[in-house]
């Protein structure tokens, strides 16, 4: 489902890309400079499954690419598993929906992975933070703990 197309726009990141995530099926963008026109971006769009073989497969697909900034929406508990299977080799940025709302030129589902890669390409959002793994087992364990004791 690869489909070129070229936008022109201010860059942080020469090679971004966005994910949309969904129950079941995730669509990625990646946002890198047109090799037909100097100054403009193509989009390459590409649909994956949610499984953890589709993820690998997305992440082959973002390395392949040469990704510098992957930016996906907080949405539900969807990010999760994307997310972690791709931050040990990828620059993620996790951000908040309620922040995208108020960004002019935001359009609907079909577009989302794109306007995302945009957005991370060209610094519009700000990274929500999400800890370490060591930090989270820690606090999982902390929880459990605590609520045995109680």
């Amino acid at each position: 489902m690869a489909r070129l197309q070229d936008s022109k726009d201010e860059v942080i990141h020469l090679r971004s890309a966005g994910v949309d995530l969904g129950k079941r099926f995730l669509l990625a963008c990646v946002r890198t400079p047109s090799t037909k026109r100097a100054g403009s971006w193509s989009l390459e769009t590409e649909r994956f499954g949610t499984t953890t073989a589709e993820v690998r497969r997305l992440l082959a697909w973002l390395l392949e690419r040469q990704v510098e900034v992957v930016v996906m929406e907080a949405t539900s508990d969807y990010w999760r598993p994307v997310y972690y299977l791709l931050q040990p080799h990828r620059n993620l940025m996790l951000v908040n929906p309620a922040h995208l709302k108020g960004i002019r030129g935001r359009k609907t589902d079909p577009s989302d992975a794109a306007f995302l890669a945009r957005a991370g390409a060209s610094g519009m959002v700000m990274a929500s933070f999400v800890p370490e793994r060591d930090i989270r087992e820690l606090l999982t364990r902390n929880c459990l703990f605590f609520y045995w004791m109680v």
